[in-house]
């Protein structure tokens, strides 16, 4: 067990990408390109990795739902009655079904079960498997280059224009901080008028109209003012 430990670290990390692809999904494709174009792994092996470690996934699934589809059916319901359309898919269309093993998003399990258990050719579904492990490996290995360079080349901006996204970072606080105030004095006045007009009802002293008194007493002035 000592050549373990004599393993470099890099291969480890292949051998983790691999391993948790079928867990993680795009996230350990992605996290590896990202890595690679720091320059901590590479490109090609991170793909390889994440291709190999989801293609044997994928084929420990399709052995589980050929050996035990039906009991994992009855076994779980939910499960179940999403497994039964899988399979009637599989039936129709085999080899599209094989290739979507990793496309089908939501179905990245129930799928290969399904073709193991629709008892589809195993050349077949190694073929259709792999063909999509690949593609879609390489594809997001891409995406997390792509994403490392584009986070490079948007702090190198960040950088050359800090002093100018600092002042107008604070310039925004202020607007807000205006606006927030503005609002609330707002609110204050209309507090404090409502307030002041319960104290001259109270008070008698500046005889204040209800709505229902100030409508009879524009409704006179209108009846006085057709009769003139």
């Amino acid at each position: 067990m000592h050549w373990l430990y004599n393993l470099p670290g890099t291969l480890w990390a292949y051998l983790l990408i691999g391993a948790i692809s079928n867990i993680t999904e795009e996230l350990a494709p992605i996290g590896g390109g990202y890595a690679a174009h720091v320059g901590r792994l590479g490109l090609m092996q991170v793909a390889i990795s994440v291709s190999i470690g989801t293609w044997l996934g994928g084929f420990g699934l399709y052995y589980l739902g050929r050996a035990r589809g039906y009991w994992l059916r009855k076994r779980f319901p939910n499960f179940g009655r999403l497994f039964t359309r899988a399979l009637m898919v599989v039936r129709r269309r085999p080899w599209r079904s094989s290739f979507a093993v990793r496309y089908a998003f939501g179905l990245r399990i129930t799928l290969p079960i399904a073709c193991g258990a629709a008892h589809v050719p195993i050349w077949e579904y190694a073929i259709g498997s792999a063909v999509s492990c690949v593609t879609w490996s390489c594809l997001f290995t891409v995406v997390g280059w792509m994403f490392g360079r584009s986070a490079d080349v948007i702090m190198r901006h960040i950088h050359r224009f800090e002093d100018l996204l600092t002042l107008a970072a604070v310039g925004a606080v202020g607007i807000l901080l205006f606006a927030y105030l503005r609002r609330s004095a707002t609110h204050d006045d209309e507090a404090i008028t409502e307030f002041g007009r319960e104290l001259d009802r109270l008070s008698g002293e500046f005889p204040v109209l209800t709505d229902e008194e100030a409508r009879n007493r524009e409704r006179r002035r209108r009846g006085t003012t057709a009769t003139e």
